[in-house]
C-alpha cells in the first residue's frame, strides 16, 4: 500500500507582530473603589477573612496567575477590558503567564496588599500570531451500537463507546471487530480500511437475549409478595426488569393465603405472564368480652369490647386485659372451617386496695386520674391497684398532686398541705427600705411568702425610689425568682489598671429606623419605621480601648495603635470571647448591646433633639470620619459626647451589635432582638474611612461573624 503525504500551510491573514514580553505599566490602590468590601463581590480566603481584589486592565485573555503559598482565590475574566483577581491580604509578588506572550516572574507589589481593598493594575503586553500545519494520514474508523452501552473491541482494543458511538484511527488494512453487551448475543465481523477521503461506518445492532415477567394483580393476588429464586422483587401488579432468558423459580406469598411456586422460562425478547390462583388459610372470627376491657392476640392489641378480623390458621393465646384487673386467658386454634364464628370471652377481674386522704385546710376537692371522687378528709375503699395520680384541689390555693402505686390489699395515706402563696427574696443597696404592696417589710433585704396575685416593689434610700416593679404570683409551689431593686445610674468599672464608665439609659420608646431627619441617605434596610419600647440599661461611654482589650485578652490586634484607641480588626467571635473574659474578671454580666439599644442610645434616649447624626447635626463636631480623621482611628472620646453623654457613636470605628442582621418589621416591639437566624452580624455607626452617610443614627450595616478590618471594633452594653 502506497503512503501519501498531503502538507497545507496556511497563509496569516493579519501582519505579524513580534511578541512583547509583559510588563506593569502602572499599580495603585483605588482609595474609592468598595468592589472587594461589598455584599455580593467579597471574597473571603481559606482562613475566612476579606481578600484583596486586583483589577487588572488588558484586552488579552489566558492569563495565570501565581502569588505564592498563599493561593490565588479567585480569577474572574468575564470582564470586557480587565480580569478581577482575588488574593489574600499579605501577598508580596506575583507571577504572570500567558501561553502566547510570555511570563513576568517575581513582579513585587508597590504597596502593601490589604483585605477588603480594591487596587488596579495596567498591564502592557504583545500579541503573537500562529501558523498551523495539518496533515491527513489514516482513516477513522466508526461504529454506531445498539445497544448504546455495548462494548466494542477492534483489532484487540476497548475502544470508549459515547452515546453508543465508538471511532478510531487506523492505517489501511483489514481488521475484526467484537461488540458485546450483558443480556445481547455478541456480534463480530471484519472491516477493510483503504479510503483516506471518508470515514468507514460500521453499524451494529445486538440481539436481546433477556426477556421480562409479569404477575397480574387481581383476586387473591392483589398486593402479592413476588420471590425469584428465592429473592425478593416486590409486590403485584409487577413487572420484572430485563431477565436473562432461562429457567427461574418464581413464588408468590399473599398473607392469608397458602403461598404457590412455580418454574417459568423466560425467552429472548419476550414478557412471560404468570398467573397463579391462591388458596384460602384464614378464618374471619369476631372476638367479644364484657366490661369494655382489652383484646390481645399473641401479645398484640386488636381492641376493647369487640373485634372482628381475620386470623390465619394456627395458635394464638386471647387475653382480655384492664388496668386495676386480673387479667384473664384463652388457646384457641385457628382454622378455615370456623369462618364467621364468635368467641365470647372472659372478663377480667378487678383488683382493689385503699386511699385515706386528709388536707389542710379540709373540703378540698379530691381528683383520682382526673375524675373527682369526693372532698377531704376522704377513705376511698375500693381504689383500682396500679399507678394513678392524685391530686387535691381548693379555690385560692395551689394544687397538691401526687403520684402512687397502689397494692392488693394496701392502705395507701396521703397528707396534703395546700400553701395559698410563694416564697419570694427582694434585695437592694444597703440600708434602703424595701416596700411591698406600699408596706415597709424590711431594710436591705427580704425573704417571705406573697400570697397569690399581683404586688408592687419599691425601695427607698435618702430620699431617693427605685422604679416601681410590678410582679404577679402565680399559683404555684416553687420559690419565685429572687427581685433586686437598684437604683439607677452611671457605673464605673476599673479591670487592672483600666477604667471605663457605663452610662445609665433610662428605657423608654422611640420609632427606630429611617425618620425624617435621615432623609434620602436612608437605605432600604432602615424601613419600614417601627415604634419599639425598651427597658433601661447601661452602655459604654466609649468603645471599647485598646488598653481595655490588652488588660483582658494580654493582645492588641489593631492596625492602628494607641491605649486610648478604639480597638479594631475584632471579629464579632472576638468580641464574645473578649466579654466571656471580662465577665469573669468582673463578675458582671457584659454584652453586646441589641441593635435596638445601640440606636436609642445613639439618638440620645429619652433626651433626644432629634439630630441626624449622634450628638449633632454637624457631623464634624462629633465624629472622626473620612473628611477630618487623616486616615485614621482617633483616642476616643476627643469629640463631643451626645445628649446622653456618650461619645463616638457616629464615625471613629464601626461598631459590632448582637443582633443578626435582617429586615425590620412594621409592627411594635419591646426589647427586640432582631432577626432570630441570618448570615451576618449587625454593625453599626460608621469609621473613620466612612462617608457622612454611614455615620447616621439609623444606618445598617452587616458581616460575617468571623470578619475582620480596621474600622471594627465595638460598644459594650449591660442590662440594668
Amino acid at each position: 500500500m502506497r503512503k501519501i503525504l498531503f502538507a497545507i500551510f496556511l497563509t496569516l491573514c493579519c501582519a505579524f507582530v513580534n511578541a512583547q514580553s509583559i510588563s506593569v505599566a502602572s499599580f495603585a490602590l483605588d482609595e474609592a473603589d468598595l468592589t472587594a468590601n461589598l455584599q455580593g463581590t467579597t471574597v473571603l480566603d481559606q482562613n475566612g477573612g476579606k481578600c484583596a481584589l486586583i483589577r487588572i486592565q488588558t484586552t488579552q485573555k489566558g492569563f495565570t496567575f501565581d502569588v505564592g503559598s498563599l493561593g490565588v482565590q479567585k480569577v474572574d475574566d468575564s470582564k470586557v477590558g480587565e480580569v478581577w483577581l482575588y488574593v489574600p491580604a499579605g501577598v508580596k509578588r506575583m507571577d504572570i503567564r500567558h501561553p502566547q506572550l510570555g511570563t513576568l516572574s517575581g513582579y513585587s507589589f508597590p504597596v502593601n496588599i490589604s483585605g477588603g481593598r480594591t487596587y488596579k493594575m495596567q498591564l502592557t503586553t504583545g500579541e503573537v500570531q500562529t501558523i498551523v500545519r495539518n496533515s491527513i494520514t489514516q482513516q477513522y474508523v466508526q461504529f454506531n451500537v445498539t445497544p448504546q452501552t455495548a462494548i466494542v473491541e477492534f483489532d484487540g482494543d476497548v475502544l470508549d463507546v459515547v452515546e453508543g458511538m465508538a471511532i478510531k484511527r487506523k492505517a489501511f488494512g483489514t481488521y475484526s471487530y467484537n461488540v458485546q453487551a450483558p443480556l445481547y448475543h455478541s456480534k463480530g465481523g471484519s472491516v477493510t480500511v483503504n479510503n483516506p477521503n471518508s470515514k468507514h461506518i460500521v453499524n451494529v445492532a445486538l440481539e436481546p437475549a433477556f426477556g421480562y415477567l409479569e404477575v397480574p394483580d387481581g383476586g387473591s393476588v392483589k398486593n402479592a409478595k413476588v420471590f425469584v429464586n428465592n429473592e425478593y422483587k416486590g409486590t403485584t401488579p409487577f413487572r420484572s426488569d430485563r431477565m436473562a432468558s432461562g429457567q427461574y423459580l418464581v413464588r408468590i406469598v399473599q398473607n392469608l393465603y397458602s403461598p404457590v411456586q412455580q418454574e417459568v422460562t423466560i425467552s429472548d425478547n419476550r414478557t412471560t405472564k404468570f398467573t397463579p390462583t391462591l388458596s384460602a388459610d384464614f378464618a374471619t372470627v369476631t372476638l367479644q368480652v364484657d366490661g369494655n376491657a382489652e383484646i390481645w392476640v399473641n401479645d398484640e392489641r386488636k381492641g376493647s369490647g369487640s373485634w372482628t378480623g381475620q386470623l390465619v390458621s394456627g395458635d394464638y393465646r386471647i387475653e382480655c386485659r384492664r388496668r386495676g384487673h386480673r387479667t384473664s386467658a384463652k388457646e384457641l386454634s385457628v382454622s378455615p372451617t370456623m369462618n364467621g364464628q364468635t368467641i365470647r370471652l372472659s372478663a377480667p377481674s378487678p383488683i382493689y386496695g385503699t386511699l385515706d386522704v386528709s388536707s389542710t385546710p379540709a373540703n378540698a376537692d379530691i381528683f383520682i386520674d382526673n375524675e373527682k371522687v369526693g372532698v377531704t378528709p376522704m377513705i376511698v375503699p375500693q381504689c383500682l391497684v396500679g399507678h394513678h395520680e392524685v391530686k387535691i384541689s381548693k379555690t385560692g390555693h395551689s394544687d397538691f398532686i401526687k403520684s402512687i402505686d397502689l397494692a392488693e390489699g394496701a392502705t395507701e395515706e396521703i397528707s396534703a398541705t395546700l400553701q395559698s402563696g410563694r416564697n419570694l427574696t427582694v434585695t437592694t443597696a444597703s440600708g434602703a427600705a424595701i416596700f411591698i404592696d406600699g408596706k415597709n417589710v424590711g431594710i436591705t433585704s427580704y425573704s417571705g411568702s406573697l400570697a397569690y396575685g399581683t404586688h408592687t416593689l419599691y425601695a427607698e434610700l435618702a430620699g431617693k425610689r427605685t422604679a416601681t416593679k410590678t410582679i404577679e404570683v402565680p399559683v404555684g409551689t416553687d420559690p419565685l425568682a429572687a427581685v433586686t431593686l437598684s437604683f439607677f445610674g452611671d457605673q464605673t468599672i476599673t479591670v487592672g489598671d483600666v477604667s471605663f464608665t457605663m452610662v445609665a439609659v433610662e428605657g423608654g420608646t422611640f420609632t427606630m429606623g429611617a425618620t425624617a431627619e435621615q432623609g434620602s441617605d436612608a437605605g432600604y434596610d432602615e424601613e419600614p419605621t417601627h415604634r419599639v419600647t425598651l427597658s433601661s440599661y447601661y452602655i459604654g461611654q466609649t468603645e471599647v480601648t485598646q488598653a481595655l482589650w490588652k488588660e483582658v485578652m494580654d493582645k492588641k490586634p489593631s492596625k492602628f495603635k494607641g491605649d486610648n484607641n478604639p480597638i479594631e480588626r475584632v471579629s464579632w467571635d472576638d468580641c464574645q470571647t473578649f466579654i466571656q473574659k471580662l465577665n469573669q474578671r468582673t463578675g458582671k454580666r457584659f454584652r453586646l448591646p441589641t441593635e435596638a439599644e445601640w440606636e436609642y442610645a445613639a439618638r440620645g434616649g429619652n433626651k433626644s433633639r432629634g439630630y441626624k447624626y449622634s450628638g449633632s447635626n454637624d457631623l464634624s463636631s462629633v465624629a472622626w470620619y473620612n473628611e477630618n480623621s487623616d486616615s485614621k482611628t482617633h483616642a476616643v472620646g476627643t469629640k463631643a459626647p451626645n445628649e446622653l453623654g456618650i461619645y463616638d457613636m457616629s464615625g471613629n470605628v464601626w461598631e459590632w451589635c448582637n443582633d443578626w442582621y435582617g429586615d425590620y418589621s412594621s409592627s411594635a416591639q419591646t426589647n427586640p432582638a432582631g432577626a432570630a437566624s441570618g448570615s451576618g452580624r449587625v454593625y453599626r455607626g460608621g469609621c473613620w474611612y466612612g462617608s457622612a452617610r454611614g455615620c447616621r443614627s439609623s444606618n445598617r450595616n452587616g458581616d460575617t461573624p468571623s470578619g475582620r478590618d480596621n474600622c471594627l471594633g465595638l460598644r459594650l452594653a449591660l442590662s440594668e
